[in-house]
């Protein structure tokens, strides 16, 4: 921080300190700008550690990085290295430097790819990933990695890329430790697959997707969707909120998708909000009058952890996405859904029945949707200590 365009990435350092700082020290070296802005922070003094609460935090102009990088790991001495990405330049810099210097060589590093080895992550700008991938192996420098997955899907991933060899850590993200409590603390969990008599269908149908706008979203097949359904049911007024940032082309080209939509689609491209606004707005109180959302709609082609689903869920919001998350069995536990990305008649039975339900319905979901996320947070913190065991 206050870094934060990077999204899950920095969002997964922010938690793990948080949920480890009374035992561990953390010592962060960072640009002195954010991801994809090379303007400077304007209000913190670069190049000298930065002891805030939980870390000390260290700044580095981007000229500058390489030699200080060296020089503040031999000053901290620490007991591990922890890198935030398997191809950043960072990431990328320090296993380089790691070959020259014994001393640095010395400490274990623990490297949580975040999603950098999918395949189509890989395939965005495919020719210099697979330049620098064949110039690490020749030259080993993964060889002593230790990896730290987010899922089960991720250990393959790293496996593809680094053979069945490479040592790893299998442990989620970090959770954020946003408020937790249930949803309606006096609420009645009742069972699902009755459909109530009282079923009533809201003014406007409300979807969110908060992130990055990139291409692994997939966000032209959630219009696509949208398109479809919005033929279905002429007289339903949608409304699919997109937060977030991407390059300008990409924007661009969404945009322009955006306007072949029938008219009924409503897209708001809402931009980038700081943590505190986003939590604010998913949990309905970004105006007086708007209900909450009725769902995530996250149509990824790949994701490592997102962040996005577990945070919707915090906020008491069902997801639609696709089943190439860690996150499964969502329709079991009442939480939403998670779909194969080909069935499109699929994806609109599962809209049809959040519009359909009741407004009773929809909030026994959405305090599901809480109690699940209560749970999975508080199991995590028995986790979270093995990370950095020697």
């Amino acid at each position: 921080m206050p870094g934060h365009l990077g999204g899950g990435p920095v969002r997964a350092l922010v938690n793990l300190i948080d949920h480890l700082h009374t035992t561990h020290e953390f010592f962060i070296f960072t640009r002195n700008h954010d991801y994809l802005d090379h303007r400077d922070y304007s209000q913190i003094e670069p190049n000298v550690w930065q002891h805030q609460t939980r870390a000390s935090v260290y700044y580095t102009k981007s000229q500058e990085a390489s030699r200080s990088l060296l020089e503040q790991i031999k000053c901290v001495q620490p007991d591990w290295i922890y890198l935030n990405g398997a191809l950043p330049p960072l990431t990328r810099m320090l296993l380089r430097l790691r070959q020259t210097d014994a001393e640095v060589r010395q400490v274990p590093i623990l490297l949580a790819p975040h999603g950098n080895l999918s395949g189509s992550t890989l395939a965005h700008h495919r020719l210099r990933k697979q330049v620098w991938l064949l110039f690490a192996r020749w030259r080993k420098l993964y060889s002593e990695v230790i990896w730290h997955a987010a899922s089960v899907r991720e250990t393959e991933q790293i496996r593809m890329v680094f053979g069945q060899q490479a040592q790893i850590r299998e442990i989620p993200m970090a959770p954020s430790f946003a408020e937790s409590e249930p949803l309606l603390a006096a609420a009645e969990v009742s069972p699902l697959g009755s459909k109530s008599e009282s079923s009533s269908r809201a003014s406007t149908f409300r979807l969110v997707y908060f992130g990055r706008l990139s291409p692994e979203k997939n966000l032209p097949f959630a219009f696509q969707l949208l398109a479809k359904f919005a033929r279905q049911h002429p007289q339903q007024q949608i409304c699919y909120d997109l937060i977030g940032s991407g390059c300008d082309a990409y924007l661009q080209e969404l945009q322009k998708l955006a306007t072949q939509l029938p008219t009924n689609v409503q897209i708001h491209f809402v931009g980038q909000l700081s943590p505190d606004a986003l939590a604010l707005r998913l949990r309905g109180g970004f105006t007086h009058s708007a209900p909450p959302y009725h769902a995530l709609l996250m149509p990824s082609l790949t994701e490592n952890f997102s962040y996005t689903v577990l945070e919707s869920l915090q906020a008491g919001i069902p997801v639609l996405i696709s089943d190439q998350t860690p996150w499964h069995e969502l329709a079991e536990r009442g939480l939403g859904w998670d779909l194969k990305l080909h069935d499109l008649n699929t994806w609109l039975s599962a809209l049809e029945f959040l519009q359909a339900e009741s407004e009773v319905e929809r909030i026994d979901r959405r305090q599901r949707c809480r109690l699940f996320a209560v749970d999975w947070i508080a199991s995590y913190a028995s986790q979270a200590c093995k990370l950095f065991a020697l």
